[in-house]
């Protein structure tokens, strides 16, 4: 199963993402972000982080989860490439980062997403396992 498949959307950039579990479908959102930002491949992961978020549904868990990300991205200049999510729920996120500072002359930048959006956001349980589609701000 791919982690996630892009999709049309006018101006901002749309993902598929999909996995047999709620966990594993959180740490494949996260991948799609950074992925569509740098290349992954060139990616250490040397730096862990820990992220907890909390939420009222799947659909907050998932934005938040991701914002949180992205907020680490901005301030920190940490770039993500392995992700590790222990708990998903409607009330939050429990999970592990890894990645390194963002280093222009090593890392191929891909693009840059300001913000996760609530645009056509779903979240749902499948006969596969689970599926979200989220919409990236750029």
């Amino acid at each position: 199963m791919t982690r996630y498949e892009l999709v049309d959307h006018t101006a901002d950039i749309g993902v598929v993402v999909q996995s047999s579990s709620l966990t594993g479908l959180f740490e494949n959102a996260a991948y799609a972000l950074f992925d569509l930002q740098v290349n992954l491949d060139g990616v250490d992961g040397v730096e862990l982080r820990q992220i907890d978020v909390e939420a009222d549904d799947l659909e907050q868990a998932l934005v938040a989860w991701l914002q949180r990300l992205l907020v680490i991205l901005d301030l920190e200049n940490l770039v993500f490439s392995r992700f590790e999510v222990a708990e998903a729920c409607a009330h939050g996120v429990r999970g592990r980062a890894w990645g390194e500072k963002l280093d222009v002359r090593r890392h191929e930048l891909r693009g840059q997403i300001k913000a996760v959006t609530y645009h056509e956001l779903e979240v749902k349980k499948t006969e596969k396992g689970w599926r979200a589609q989220i919409v990236f701000d750029v």
